[in-house]
């Protein structure tokens, strides 16, 4: 007996039937579309996992090497974003869509870790991701480094093309609701297996890879393992791992650390002197460049006040960006090392500040005026917020500068006037000065002060055009390119020598104790147009920060410093010694130099410092200047014990509520 068919049955079974009522005969099933797509997602993956390895490495020979060198590497990366690809074409019924969305967020990852290890010679990290709203900021800052390559061009031509092949096969691979959604709920489910899954992902990728999730590694390391993306991955998996600690663990933390700051001098003091702290915007002493000669010091009054002060290596976090974090460091005390990951501090909120004592708030308990400035606006790391709740007084930006400058607040014109003020693109470290001995000369009748400054005129682009004219004529084996840039930043570095020098000279003549703290906050990246920089074109490091031994990389992660005083008995050495110091440190060493008690957390601070110089994510520096990438196993059972002492306490004092932290159990 013939089955009689349903309407569309015969519009399914008839072709011409179908062409008149506009139908088209499908031309594939819907098993070999679904098998497609998952065969383009898994192509798409690893097109743009070699892709990203070609933006970060610019190096075809380096990028194919992946395909042999680092087999499961190419794997894991593009299954992993082959996974996000097939759940985003589900939830959307389209390849292109799904390859469109992971093809712009790899490629923009991997460009933006590109810039920033050209511009700073450090990789994108997780926590970096607390900029995205700043970027256009931080772009404009760095125009002048940020130029597209041949290879650039050809990854991302390579990308382009493919999504035309997606687009063109969109259409054709569409599939119904009822076949799509179930796809992305399976592609959801593998990721949430092989991905999420700390013990799964860290078994057959992160471990095998020298990366596993137990162990702290620095981004560039886990990125050299695993590339760009699922180097992130791993770092997200580990920074949301949290605080797990021992309640008997920290009982133990506690008593070895009341023994560790038993043997601490007390600070404290009678004379309570003025103290200064300058972040000079990118410096460091150029005339230690090697092959660069000057004809004529560009550092002179910095030399001048090494002379007559405590000067030496300042070892820092980072190189060409990262001001606000080695501020904070500096400002609070908290070393980044003894967290679980290399967290930004920036990010946190203000009130996660007040757990532990800081630099400003303990001068400000102990009588002292205390203000921030900085000769910039506060756009990019929206410090006030956070700056508010460190013990800061004042803060004063670029905006605010008439509360302090009476010439400022008479202007006509604001913004006028302080236009006259510019130098290389940005407000003078000249200016800087002015403002800080106007600011002294208002606040210090009703006592000391202590004033904090961040200056902005050395900041990048370094070009051959910043300034109108040069005065510090070098020699040396550097292209034109290269010559360029540097004048500019000798330039830069030139005027914020001559800065301290006006305040030396200034408070010299003052019968009020004054301590100034001046240092370079970081190198600058200094970057060349062929991805090289002037220190490799020096010879001082390879063009890849992933080729440099850890004596380079510690060297370029170093500025110069110099703690002056017009009272020698306030210097923390002999006139003209030297003695390095680091981020870690420099904040204690203004705290003794000001003569204030220190609390248990500043003592325990100082309880590391006798053992290391700095300790850092990516070096260590012991106290006899040997360089290594980690503690070094030559650290007796009681030294070692006292890094791991210092993080449990870090580590319950920011997890916990103010108040709650163990070091008040010290008291």
């Amino acid at each position: 007996m013939n089955e009689i068919l349903a309407p569309e049955k015969i519009v399914e079974a008839q072709p011409g039937i179908a062409a008149k009522h506009g139908k088209r005969t499908p031309i594939l099933s819907n098993r070999s579309r679904l098998s497609l797509t998952v065969l383009l997602s898994f192509l798409t993956g690893l097109l743009l996992t070699l892709d990203g390895v070609l933006i970060t490495t610019q190096s075809l020979h380096r990028t194919l090497a992946w395909l042999t060198q680092k087999p499961l590497a190419v794997f894991a990366c593009a299954l992993f974003l082959t996974l996000i690809m097939l759940l985003l074409a589900g939830v959307s019924r389209s390849v292109f869509a799904g390859g469109l969305i992971v093809s712009v967020l790899l490629l923009a990852a991997s460009l933006v870790d590109y810039f920033k290890n050209l511009i700073a010679s450090t990789p994108l990290q997780i926590s970096d991701m607390g900029l995205i709203s700043k970027l256009n900021n931080i772009a404009q800052l760095n125009s002048a480094s940020i130029t597209f390559s041949r290879n650039t061009i050809i990854a991302l031509g390579a990308a382009v093309a493919w999504l035309v092949v997606l687009a063109l096969l969109s259409g054709r691979l569409r599939l119904p609701w009822k076949l799509s959604l179930p796809s992305a709920g399976a592609a959801a489910a593998l990721f949430f297996l092989m991905f999420i899954q700390t013990t799964v992902v860290n078994g057959w990728c992160f471990a095998p890879l020298g990366a596993e999730l137990s162990a702290t590694y620095g981004q560039a390391f886990v990125n050299d393992r695993c590339g760009v993306p699922l180097g992130l991955w791993r770092s997200y998996l580990f920074y949301h791992g949290g605080y797990e600690l021992s309640e008997a663990g920290l009982k133990a933390a506690v008593a070895d650390a009341r023994e560790y700051i038993n043997d601490v001098a007390d600070a404290g003091s009678d004379v309570q002197p003025n103290v200064i702290m300058i972040l000079s915007e990118s410096f460091f002493d150029v005339t230690k460049l090697p092959g660069v000669s000057y004809a004529e010091d560009p550092a002179a009054d910095f030399h001048k006040a090494c002379s007559e002060g405590v000067s030496g290596t300042f070892y820092t976090r980072t190189l060409g960006y990262g001001t606000c974090n080695i501020e904070l460091e500096i400002l609070t005390g908290i070393n980044n090392r003894f967290l679980p990951s290399d967290e930004m501090l920036c990010y946190w909120d203000g009130e996660d500040f007040e757990k532990l004592s800081t630099v400003p708030g303990i001068f400000r308990e102990n009588g002292y005026y205390t203000a921030f400035l900085h000769t910039f606006n506060d756009d990019i790391y929206n410090r006030a917020p956070i700056y508010s709740h460190l013990g800061f007084d004042d803060l004063y930006f670029s905006g605010d500068f008439a509360k302090i400058d009476p010439d400022a607040a008479a202007a006509e014109d604001y913004w006028a006037y302080l236009s006259e003020k510019i130098s290389g693109e940005f407000y003078s470290d000249d200016y800087m000065a002015d403002l800080l001995i106007e600011l002294y000369e208002q606040k210090s009748a009703d006592g000391p002060v202590f004033l904090y400054a961040a200056t902005m005129e050395n900041h990048t682009p370094y070009k051959a055009d910043k300034y109108e004219s040069y005065d510090y004529a070098f020699s040396s084996g550097l292209n034109e390119e290269a010559q360029g840039v540097l004048s500019a930043f000798t330039q830069g570095a030139a005027d914020a020598s001559l800065s301290l020098g006006k305040l030396t000279e200034y408070f010299s003549a003052c019968d009020e104790p004054t301590v100034i703290v001046f240092f370079g906050d970081h190198r600058p990246g200094l970057p060349l147009s062929d991805g090289s920089t002037v220190y490799s074109a020096l010879g001082m490091c390879g063009e890849s920060n992933a080729d440099w031994r850890i004596e380079e990389l510690a060297n370029l992660y170093s500025t110069d410093y110099v703690i002056w005083a017009n009272d020698e008995s306030l210097l923390p050495g002999e006139p003209g010694s030297t003695t390095d110091t680091s981020s870690n440190f420099i904040g204690l060493d203004a705290l003794r130099a000001g003569g204030m008690p220190l609390d248990p957390y500043w003592k325990m601070v100082a309880s590391v410092k006798e053992r290391c110089t700095a300790y850092t994510w990516q070096y260590f520096v012991s106290k006899d200047g040997a360089i290594s990438s980690a503690l070094p196993e030559a650290l007796d059972s009681g030294d070692a014990r006292k890094f791991e002492v210092m993080t449990y306490l870090i580590r319950q004092a920011l997890s916990g509520d103010k108040g709650e932290a163990a070091f008040l159990e010290l008291e």
